[in-house]
């Protein structure tokens, strides 16, 4: 030990000392009481008869319990210094990584009112000076055990005043050391702190028995210690926007009603920060915890309204939760920002700050930028792409250069903290801390200023004084960068006028998170339940918008926005990745049961009142709630009608008999429209030969034959006018042949819809990650298999094939339809694995170096080779409906109706079905799932027929059996509401204004190739159309020539139109 380092030792040693010396005037409360189980009724009530009396030490050992505890105190007048309840629970001593979550936590009440959290980390609470002196105040302890079973013993309550110098020593004190230990020996600064401690220990009084000279001494400490640090020279060249900060997951190893709670215990810490530190400011988004907070603690919700004029609490984040930014669909995403950006504004007298908080998300869609700008957003925070496994990102603050061009002013957090896998939100505001993230930043050149979130976080807590005392503490210190309290908001600002250098930095692409990529497909009922409930979604406000345009004051705003915001909730970056306990997805089933009620009212509700306009034969009425002209094959909902049926263009319809009812052939059903079926010719036709019905020929001169199935000996065929299938008795495609341009798909020797089982064991993180080692252990397990032919034709053939797999069974309907080029697999399958991962992988007769991915409003395209650090790094990537390998002039998508995990290499293409974690979840997918996913072999590339069959898979058209027995109607067969003159615009989203009866549509462009006038048709004329936002704020006024519109490629256009009346 050199002598700098005893210097430091035997200053550590005295403060031991010193700490123990802190408390003053220490008084024992009266002994705990308790009540076991959640009674909010309790919080102010002190009477025995509501409580238990606790005979032995309380000990909470069980996890997730609840609890209340009361005592009383009384305090004294007048009061010497800071007068402190010190509530210890007890604290975990668990070396886990996580241990910092761990332990009980209450909210506490003084008197009835919700004063203070009380956890490991806020133990002491300042009690407030206007407390009646020489009064019994009631306090009671609203609890919960925490997450993780381990020994917490419960400290009797009692009360003290703090000795402020002792303090303020303690904390100078360590700040200086840990300042010391993180300097260079060889900057001059680290000898003259060191210097400064040893001339300051000398004035310390530390002579047995301690008595009253100690505090003479403290003083002639801290005057010797401050005299010191201003005779240091030291020029602060750089600075720290220091941002006070709470990350508080909505649910992840809790629920969402304990993080309700966590969220009250958190802003009642900070609210109490905030009485004694005027210079604290706090930053705080997910508008859903103010919604909770205004619905369960208004007394904390006015507070924070009243801090939030002050100009010291900053709204922030633009999204209703810190979401998911890969697997929530594309009008979702845009809704987190009009539902959270709006209830901000609407509660608030002070704007949001106009940056997006993301800190802790798995990745980011390129089309992000966009949908920020199209909100009102102009910044954007994360931290998680410093957890990357391969690669580092090469700055820390960049203009992000979205699908489009949008570019976003992007800043990287970059804190680090000892022992942590990277960059953290959660910093703890210590010199440490702050010497090691400037010491790593790469582009000091052009940024002098860290951005950096400090206060307990994932759980919520928020700031400690000893934080906010150390950042006093660090302004003051030579060696360390200027601390400044600050706004993210002002930070932005200062960092914009940085970017006029031409040298500063441009990432151009996704920003995809190498890590966590099992979250693409863990939990896959939830994200079957979520895409599933997107699209109903999407069909309710389409169908209840042009209700409401026959109906005036129909459109039902207030359900809609009850069922968006479950969904927007549910999309919680710990909630639709599939990274929660078991209880949270119990509760997410129930919510989305309840937007799938909500928005199946709607959709009855709305198809009664179109029903007025259609034909008064009419027996069937088809929607197509798509962008897309669709034929498809549809199940009645009356299979035992035998009745012929007609379409709208007067040809008897063909259909089919099923083991389940009957189908029908459903042609040309226009964009965002409908068709009709009738029992007799409608009149405005005329009467057409029943046989002619669907023997046409296409475009193309294909004679639209009748589908067919054979069985062979091992084999099955299935076979329609474009596709010859041929698969064995385990459902994998021997071969796939095209006949219109006579070409086979599946490489020779190999087999497509292989199911190919992984041992999935990942190095850290269960429920989240999948580790490129999967590959090296594929698993072969023995098959029990049979198969049979279920549908014959003449629209659909189907084959059934059932499969034992170790412990899991498999039923799979492979189908092939008539006049298409899908091959569907519709899979049910009892999962009973652990620790496996499944794929249905699809090797193709395709060469490319990329892949073509669907994402949210748009497409991205990504290597199929592993060439650099940064292929190999996307060995598995996030698509939504589709994913597509295509030569130029031909090429296979693979669709899908709720997985999200592919992987493209080389020539093969493979789908992640299901995985197995245990963590945190014991049971994560085990039991009973249903999927879809479709092969389709294409002419040219994904530009062709590719979105359109997606869509169609993941939207079917609504088929309604129309009462024969209302009054005339004398409405048209076919109609549609809206619809584009160029397919390569897709119409996502067709609504109601959220402040008036305009009609929003919102689209986007595709193909990457139109850059003028696309045609709008609607039903009515068009009194004044305007440009909107995703806020629906009116940007512009539209001349709209002959329904005339411009978008460029990959642009998503929000239209607001206002339609002439019948």
């Amino acid at each position: 030990m050199n002598k700098s380092e005893m210097i430091l030792a035997k200053i550590e040693s005295a403060l031991k000392l010193l700490d123990s010396l802190r408390f003053n005037h220490r008084r024992d409360l009266p002994p705990w009481k308790i009540h076991r189980g959640d009674d909010e009724s309790l919080s102010s009530s002190y009477e025995d008869s509501f409580w238990e009396k606790i005979d032995s030490p309380l000990i909470f050992r069980d996890p997730g319990q609840t609890f209340s505890l009361c005592t009383a105190i009384t305090v004294s007048s007048p009061r010497e210094s800071a007068a402190v309840l010190v509530l210890s629970l007890g604290r975990s001593t668990s070396l886990e990584a996580l241990q910092f979550l761990y332990g009980p936590e209450a909210l506490l009440y003084i008197d009835g009112i919700p004063y203070h959290g009380v956890d490991p980390n806020h133990r002491e609470i300042h009690l407030p000076g206007e407390l009646a002196p020489n009064t019994q105040h009631t306090v009671v302890l609203q609890g919960w055990t925490g997450i993780k079973e381990d020994f917490y013993p419960v400290s009797p309550p009692y009360s003290a005043e703090i000795n402020q110098e002792i303090q303020e020593l303690l904390t100078l004190y360590k700040t200086i050391i840990q300042t010391v230990r993180n300097l260079p020996a060889s900057d001059p600064v680290y000898t003259k702190l060191v210097t400064l401690l040893n001339s300051s220990y000398s004035c310390l009084d530390l002579n047995e028995p301690i008595g009253p000279s100690i505090n003479g001494s403290i003083g002639r400490t801290l005057s010797c210690i401050n005299a010191g640090l201003e005779a240091i020279p030291y020029l602060k060249n750089q600075s720290v926007a220091a941002i006070g900060h709470a990350h508080l997951d909505i649910a992840w190893l809790w629920d969402v009603p304990q993080a309700i709670k966590k969220a009250a215990r958190t802003f009642s810490n900070v609210l109490r920060l905030m009485e004694d530190y005027p210079e604290f400011i706090f930053s705080c988004s997910q508008p859903q915890l103010y919604v909770f907070i205004e619905q369960h603690y208004p007394e904390i919700f006015r507070e924070i309204q009243k801090r939030v004029e002050e100009g010291r609490w900053e709204l922030m984040g633009g999204m209703w939760v810190e979401a998911d930014c890969n697997l929530s669909g594309a009008e979702a995403l845009a809704r987190q920002f009009l539902l959270g950006r709006r209830y901000f504004s609407e509660h608030f007298s002070t704007p949001d700050t106009e940056v997006l908080w993301l800190p802790d998300v798995f990745g980011y869609s390129w089309q992000l930028p966009q949908i920020m700008k199209e909100s009102e957003i102009s910044g954007f925070v994360t931290a998680k792409l410093s957890w990357n496994q391969f690669n580092r990102m090469p700055h820390e603050s960049f203009w992000w250069k979205g699908l489009d061009g949008t570019d976003i002013l992007t800043s990287l957090i970059s804190t680090k903290k000892p022992g942590w896998w990277g960059a953290t939100y959660s910093g703890e505001m210590n010199p440490e801390e702050v010497l090691s993230t400037w010491e790593s930043l790469q582009d000091k050149d052009l940024c002098d200023e860290l951005l950096m979130p400090y206060g307990l976080g994932d759980g919520g807590g928020g700031p400690t004084r000893e934080m906010l005392e150390n950042a006093a503490a660090m302004k003051r210190i030579p060696g360390l960068p200027e601390i400044n309290q600050t706004t993210v908001e002002s930070y932005f600002k200062r960092l914009q006028d940085k970017t006029s250098s031409t040298d500063f930095p441009v990432w151009n692409g996704e920003l995809y998170l190498e890590l966590h990529r099992g979250t693409y497909t863990t939990q896959a009922k939830n994200k079957r339940l979520n895409r599933k409930c997107e699209f109903k979604l999407h069909d309710a406000e389409f169908l209840a918008s042009w209700a409401a345009l026959r109906q005036p004051g129909f459109y039902p705003r207030k359900e809609l926005k009850e069922a968006w915001s479950l969904l927007c909730l549910n999309q919680f970056h710990d909630i639709l990745p599939g990274s929660a306990i078991h209880e949270v997805y119990r509760q997410s089933t129930v919510d989305y049961r309840k937007i799938t009620d909500i928005t199946d009212k709607i959709i009855e509700e709305s198809l009664g009142v179109l029903d007025g306009s259609l034909p008064s034969n009419t027996a069937y009425v088809l929607y197509n709630p798509t962008s897309f002209t669709m034929t498809q094959i549809v199940e009645l909902p009356d299979p035992e009608n035998e009745d012929p049926l007609y379409g709208a263009d007067g040809k008897r319809v063909m259909v089919q008999k099923t083991e389940k009812g009957l189908l029908l052939h459903a042609r040309d059903i226009p964009p965002y429209g409908y068709t009709t079926f009738s029992p007799e010719t409608p009149s405005a036709i005329g009467t057409a030969d029943a046989d002619s019905s669907d023997t046409d020929s296409s475009d193309s001169g294909v004679n639209l034959s009748d589908v067919k199935i054979n069985a062979g000996d091992d084999t099955v065929t299935m076979e329609n006018s474009f596709l010859r299938l041929i698969i064995n008795g385990q459902g994998e495609v021997l071969s796939l042949f095209d006949k219109e341009v006579s070409r086979e798909c599946i490489p020779e020797n190999q087999r497509g819809n292989l199911l190919e089982f992984f041992e999935d064991r990942p190095m850290d993180w269960d429920a989240w990650d999948i580790d490129i080692y999967y590959e090296e252990k594929p698993l072969s397990f023995g098959r029990e298999s049979k198969i049979r032919i279920s549908e014959h034709g003449p629209l659909r053939v189907s084959a059934v094939i059932e499969q034992k797999i170790q412990n899991s069974t498999f039923l799979q309907h492979i189908s092939l339809s008539k006049d298409s080029r899908r091959i569907d697999f519709k899979t049910e399958c009892d999962w009973q694995e652990t620790h496996v991962l499944l794929k249905a992988v699809f090797p193709t007769t395709m060469l490319s170096p990329s892949a073509t991915y669907d994402i949210q409003w748009g497409n991205v395209e990504r290597p199929t080779h592993r060439n650099t650090s940064w292929d190999r790094a996307r060995f598995e990537t996030c698509a939504h409906k589709w994913a597509d390998l295509s030569e130029g002039d031909y090429g296979v998508s693979l669709l899908n109706d709720c997985k999200y995990g592919y992987s493209v290499k080389d020539h093969k293409i493979a789908l992640t079905l299901l995985r197995s974690p245990t963590f945190p979840d014991k049971t994560a997918d085990k039991g009973h799932h249903e999927f879809t996913y479709s092969l389709l072999p294409h002419k040219n590339d994904w530009r062709g027929i590719t979105a359109g069959e997606a869509y169609g898979l993941n939207d079917p058209c609504i088929i309604r059996r129309v009462s024969t027995e209302e009054p005339k109607r004398t409405g048209t067969a076919e109609s549609s509401l809206v619809s584009s003159s160029y397919d390569g615009v897709v119409i996502e989203t067709v609504k109601m204004a959220e402040d008036n009866d305009s009609l929003v549509i919102r689209m986007y462009e595709y193909k990457r190739t139109k850059r003028n006038d696309v045609q709008i048709t609607l039903p009515r004329g068009v009194k004044r159309a305007l440009r909107s936002n995703v806020l629906e704020k009116d940007l512009e006024v539209l001349e709209f020539r002959e329904n005339k519109i411009s978008i460029n490629p990959y642009q998503i256009l929000t239209l607001k139109m206002e339609l002439e009346t019948d």
